[in-house]
């Protein structure tokens, strides 16, 4: 147990660290590559880079491509601002670990382009996309990591076109019940709008417990951003027979949002799944419902 309260002490501790905060680094478009994807993974409070699985593993930790089950999953999504769309990933096991793909999108109709109070000087639409495909490599039992390239496309539509190519890196460690994360995600390869990448650190652990027919997930992580915004993510998961689950989450530090939750059914080698955040500020409730398949 000293063990562990020495890596809880160092997450608590980097969490509070700022990745390359910059005071130009206040409003920039290419944003959209952040947002958070994985039904279950948003449901547990946003925690993932310790104990991600399925289509989205890729997105959160690139090691925990590393895997030994091949896996598919597709899912829906409202976003603020009425903004909607969808994500796909799916991860295959080989040799050394793993490979995985994913895509990602979102639109938003009908806003309205002003340059200063007044009547509108027209309505524009937007519309971002996201290809990404990397590898898991298991470098011992314990210990494997990752990579992932993505290009990400954005079209404002009547304004501008802009290009983006970036690159996550993760590492991940199990030992037992337990298993940790690091991922450094959106590490800037081009852009063709000079506008600085929103990097991420992210780091934390996982606690599995199984008993006879119920199990438990608790995660606890920290997640740094470039500009210095630094967040706390608390995580848990519960199932029945490994079939029904009940999740839930919190993430500190953010204006706009806080408690996550949301549900899950598994039959066989099929699962889906929901989450629910409320926002503040009058942005609304975003949800997502996800589908995925072992094969």
């Amino acid at each position: 147990m000293r063990t562990i309260t020495y890596i809880i002490i160092i997450l608590l501790t980097v969490s509070s660290l700022p990745v390359s905060a910059s005071d130009e680094y206040t409003s920039y478009s290419i944003l959209f590559i952040s947002i958070p994807n994985g039904t279950r993974e948003i449901a547990m409070g946003e925690t993932g880079v310790s104990h991600a699985h399925g289509g989205a593993a890729a997105w959160w930790n690139p090691a925990f491509l590393a895997t030994e089950q091949n896996e598919i999953g597709f899912q829906v999504f409202r976003w603020i601002a009425d903004s909607r769309g969808s994500f796909a990933g799916a991860r295959f096991r080989t040799g050394w670990g793993g490979v995985g793909v994913y895509y990602f999108n979102q639109g938003m109709d009908d806003f309205e382009a002003r340059t200063s109070p007044g009547p509108p000087q027209g309505n524009f639409s937007s519309h971002q996309v996201v290809f990404a495909g990397g590898t898991g490599i298991n470098i011992s039992e314990d210990i494997a990591i990752g990579a992932v390239y993505k290009t990400a496309l954005e079209d404002i539509y009547g304004y501008r076109s802009d290009d983006y190519h970036a690159l996550d890196l993760g590492i991940k460690w199990h030992k037992e019940d337990w298993t940790a994360g690091m991922s450094l995600s959106n590490m800037e390869l081009y852009n063709d709008m000079d506008e600085p990448f929103p990097t991420t650190l992210r780091f934390g652990m996982a606690r599995h417990l199984d008993f006879e027919q119920y199990g438990i997930v608790f995660a606890l992580e920290g997640s740094n951003m470039r500009d210095g915004d630094s967040y706390i993510h608390l995580g848990l998961e519960t199932d029945w027979s490994d079939v029904l689950f009940l999740r839930g989450g919190y993430m500190s530090g953010h204006d706009s949002r806080g408690i996550s939750f949301g549900a899950g059914v598994k039959l066989k080698r099929y699962r889906a799944d929901v989450s629910i955040t409320p926002f503040n500020n009058n942005l609304g409730t975003v949800w997502r419902l996800g589908i995925g398949i072992a094969i």
